[in-house]
């Protein structure tokens, strides 16, 4: 079995225990971090070796580089053969700085895209500007583009009882494009229904995002789609189960009507 299909089927396991997956996404993205850090300090040297040979060098176990290898393919100048590779595969790991910089951006990496050793690559101008264009551009990698339309099935979910739902849900996903998460970004679009201004609608909902507090769970869009049922429909009376069920009900409805269309 080539080496990128077991990652996978390791990785993205809909069978897999789930703490159990979370350790390992969490021990990946550490790796990850650090294998970065040692190659932005040295941008335009082309690290180039075995997918055995290149784990070794940044000691990994051979799959973590095999999931690396995934990751930044879409970054390099020349792509590897990601989907044939084997252990004495030879791969390079040359990459194109700005794309690299936003693909980063894209898949909401900030553990990646503000790493220190950026500062020595672009200027802080330099950096706000990709960023700024990956967020407004039309063509984005599959991350955001499902978180998009994960925002935007989740508003059109709200819009029972609620304002003008065709601006909202553009302003939602305009919201995520200007940097904030999927959280952040469907929670603040219904702020001023249940008088709360924007800033205190980002910061209630801000660790909500990336599968709340980036641990891959619930996606933030539907986190943020039950606070604002709870807002509208929820109960404040411990003792009144019936209104209790009543939420709950309404949240697993929604919930799943959304990930028919997700």
């Amino acid at each position: 079995m080539a080496l990128l299909k077991q990652w996978r089927d390791m990785a993205y396991s809909e069978t897999a225990n789930k703490g159990d997956l979370q350790r390992l996404w969490a021990d990946y993205f550490q790796k990850e971090k650090e294998i970065y850090a040692q190659l932005l300090k040295t941008p335009d040297k082309e690290v180039k070796g075995t997918v055995k040979e290149l784990a070794d060098k940044y000691e990994v176990e051979l799959m973590t580089m095999v999931g690396f290898l995934d990751g930044i393919n879409d970054s390099l100048k020349k792509p590897n053969p990601i989907e044939e590779m084997e252990e004495d595969t030879k791969v390079g790991l040359g990459f194109d700085k700005e794309l690299l910089y936003k693909n980063m951006v894209a898949a909401g990496a900030d553990w990646l895209y503000e790493l220190e050793e950026w500062n020595d690559i672009f200027d802080e101008d330099t950096r706000k500007a990709l960023y700024r264009e990956q967020k407004q551009s039309t063509t984005m990698i599959p991350v955001p583009a499902a978180a998009a339309r994960n925002i935007r099935n989740a508003v059109v979910k709200m819009h029972n009882g609620l304002k003008k739902t065709a601006s909202r849900t553009k302003q939602a996903v305009e919201t995520f494009y200007e940097g904030y998460n999927c959280a952040q970004s469907v929670f603040a679009t219904y702020a001023d229904c249940f008088g709360m201004d924007r800033e205190m609608a980002f910061k209630m909902s801000s660790a909500m995002g990336a599968g709340v507090g980036r641990m891959r769970e619930v996606c933030g869009a539907v986190s943020s789609m039950a606070m604002l049922a709870g807002l509208k429909e929820g109960n404040a009376d411990p003792e009144d189960e019936e209104a209790k069920e009543r939420i709950y009900l309404r949240v697993r409805q929604m919930s799943e009507r959304f990930r028919q269309e997700n």
